[in-house]
């Protein structure tokens, strides 16, 4: 508890390096751990040349991510032909009457550039991208316990409602494996600590697709 990060993971070649295969997509989803968004700050970073990141289109209000270059905002009637037309997006979702989602365009430009793409989403995002029947490695990253996000969320919250609701979410999240059991090939997070959890989350970008697998910590 506490760790901190002070070197960053072996940079491991993902496929399409080296001769192995194609570049490929990975689908990232978890919202509630913090292991995930220090993970992809080290990607982003330290290892652009070997993984990208499309942008985001969202039918938020420009002031839903002001300053935020990786978003795009897209009309809501455009987002929604989008979705009805079944090609053009590798995976949304839909939160509080916003649309975000990522374009099968934008995903081809990062991989024909010779770079691993990883989407960001959450687990209905993954879902969705199943269904469109998006070739991918499907990463699931959940928090290292739900005693500790609850404490993390009391500081963030401003309504014992807004709490439950996280909460409710984030048990519906980590239900998902055991729900919608293909849906994901690798687990990250459940025992470990962020430092350790995020760097299983750079390997798992880093490296080439292997089988399904569940990554805990010690108790898990």
């Amino acid at each position: 508890e506490g760790a901190s990060w002070t070197r960053p993971p072996p940079p491991l070649a993902p496929a399409g390096m080296h001769g192995m295969g194609p570049p490929r997509t990975i689908i990232l989803a978890g919202r509630f751990a913090s292991a995930r968004q220090k993970a992809v700050s080290m990607l982003k970073a330290d290892y652009a040349h070997l993984v990208g990141f499309p942008p985001t289109l969202s039918t938020g209000g420009a002031d839903s991510a002001p300053g935020d270059a990786d978003v795009t905002y897209v009309d809501p009637a455009d987002m929604e032909a989008m979705i009805e037309a079944g090609d053009q997006l590798v995976a949304y979702t839909r939160a509080g009457g916003t649309v975000t989602a990522a374009a099968r365009a934008d995903v081809d430009a990062v991989l024909h550039s010779g770079r691993a793409c990883v989407v960001e989403t959450d687990v209905a995002g993954a879902e969705a991208a199943k269904g469109l029947g998006v070739r991918a490695t499907y990463v699931l990253v959940l928090p290292e316990s739900m005693e500790g996000l609850e404490e993390a969320l009391k500081e963030t919250v401003e309504s014992e409602s807004e709490l439950h609701a996280l909460l409710a979410a984030a048990a519906l999240e980590a239900d998902a494996p055991d729900r919608v059991p293909d849906l994901f090939d690798k687990v990250i997070g459940p025992g470990m600590g962020e430092a350790e959890a995020a760097e299983a989350i750079c390997a798992a970008a880093l490296s080439p697709a292997q089988p399904a697998v569940v990554i805990c910590g010690p108790s898990g």
